[in-house]
Formats: C-alpha cells, sequence, structure tokens
C-alpha cells in the first residue's frame, strides 16, 4: 500500500532522481571500496530509528576527519576533513577532484542483507535554487541489484553500479535490501552551484518550483506518518515486553 506522500508526487508526476553525464570507472570504485573496507568497518548510522541496524558508513570526508563519524557539520562543530579511509582510495580522489562543486561528506554507505532504511527526510538537501540549500546529495552504487528496493516517495531509482545519480532526499525515501548481499553506495554530498546544475537536464531544473511546492505538502504529511509509526513502535515494544 503506498503512502499519502507517494500518492502526492505520483498523481504530479514529480521527478525526484536524475542520472548524470558522469563517467565512472566500476572497477577502479569497486578496488577502492575493497581497499577500503579491509581496514575499516563501519560504523551503524547514527540516527537509529531510521534502520533496522543494518545501515553502515565509513567516512572518507567527515566533519573533523574521523572515519567513524557521519554526522553533518552543524553537529559536530568542525570542518570537513579527509579521513585516513581517503587515502586508500587513489580513483576517489581523482574523482572527487573532478566534480564541478565544493566537496562536504563524503562516505561509503553500506546496507546489509535483509535490511531496511525506514521512510525519512534529509533535511532542506536539494539542487533546487529556490531552496537556497547548502548542500546537494549524489550517489555512485559501487554494489547493488535489482532486488534493492529503493524509493523518493513514488520513484523508484533502479540504479546501477558504474553512473552517478542525484536524488532530492529532502522528500521521503527508504530503501529494502531484499538481496542476500550487502548494497554498497559511495554517497557525496557537493555545494549547489551553476556547473554542477548544467550537468542536469532543462526540463529537470525547470520543475524547482513544482517541487518547492509538493516538498512542503510531503514534509507534512510525513511528520504524521512518522508520529503514527512511533506511536505503533512503541505499542508493539510494551507489548512484547509484556
Amino acid at each position: 500500500m503506498s503512502e499519502l506522500f507517494e500518492l502526492l508526487t505520483l498523481t504530479t508526476q514529480l521527478q525526484l532522481n536524475v542520472k548524470l553525464p558522469i563517467e565512472i570507472e566500476a572497477e577502479k570504485l569497486l578496488s577502492d571500496f575493497q581497499a577500503v573496507s579491509s581496514r575499516f568497518s563501519g560504523q551503524l548510522h547514527s540516527i537509529k530509528e531510521h534502520h533496522d541496524g543494518g545501515w553502515k558508513s565509513i567516512g572518507l570526508v567527515t566533519s573533523g576527519g574521523k572515519v567513524e563519524e557521519d554526522r553533518h557539520m552543524n553537529k559536530v562543530g568542525l570542518p570537513y576533513i579527509p579521513t585516513a579511509a581517503l587515502e586508500f582510495c587513489p580513483y576517489i580522489k581523482e574523482l572527487l577532484d573532478e566534480l564541478p562543486a565544493e566537496k562536504k561528506r563524503v562516505r561509503f554507505l553500506s546496507l546489509e542483507a535483509n535490511k531496511e532504511i525506514r521512510w525519512h527526510c534529509d533535511g532542506t538537501g536539494s539542487i533546487d535554487r529556490i531552496v537556497k540549500s547548502s548542500s546537494s546529495r549524489f550517489h555512485i552504487p559501487v554494489i547493488t541489484s535489482p532486488k534493492v528496493e529503493f524509493k523518493i516517495c513514488h520513484n523508484t531509482c533502479q540504479w546501477e553500479a558504474g553512473n552517478m545519480y542525484y536524488g532530492d532526499f529532502s522528500f521521503p525515501h527508504r530503501v529494502k535490501n531484499n538481496w542476500d548481499k550487502r548494497r554498497i553506495h559511495l554517497v557525496v554530498d557537493l555545494i549547489p552551484n551553476d556547473n554542477l546544475r548544467a550537468l542536469f537536464p532543462s526540463s529537470f531544473l525547470r520543475n524547482e518550483y513544482k517541487r518547492f511546492i509538493l516538498r512542503k505538502l510531503c514534509k507534512k504529511v510525513y511528520g504524521r506518518y512518522w508520529l503514527k509509526f512511533q506511536k505503533d513502535n512503541a505499542q508493539k515494544l510494551m507489548s512484547e515486553k509484556q
């Protein structure tokens, strides 16, 4: 059954994800990940209510430069700097240098087999100029499968390894890993600018006001969904204890 915020974007046919024309060398990216994952185990995502225990990060650029830190700078209070893990990623270093925007957090995010990331929203991060956001999020799948169910509202994100994608995660989104292996993405937060927007289809950019209106509606509806989820979850935990 679809949630109301999914129906809002479905009815209006709102596009919330885009494949970008940036070539990614998938084998080199995988090699960097293997070098990092053999040395660093990963840290459970700090917002624990948004997942069921299988969502982990390995920081390559973080607030304060610690590999295990996954929070924004406004939570930590330290500048974004490379971590020890980035030293094992020669290809990713080159890729970050080529991207036409200032970098913020850069992480490998993993989701274990048969685990899920629950519906949630990530602040106001967006490429849309009208939002005046200081961050926009880009994903490069490293290891994935069609069995992974990944949605931003009604948009089903069938993202493939070796490509770079933008998603507007200020809208509700979730991931269910129905696969028997870990799903791995390289996730890069960039400060929006016109050079970055030039990589997007003009048809997508023209709809920023439509996203502006529907973002407000979806967040309001999501707030009610989340309150109900928390209430239902609390009642479930109480019944399990009895």
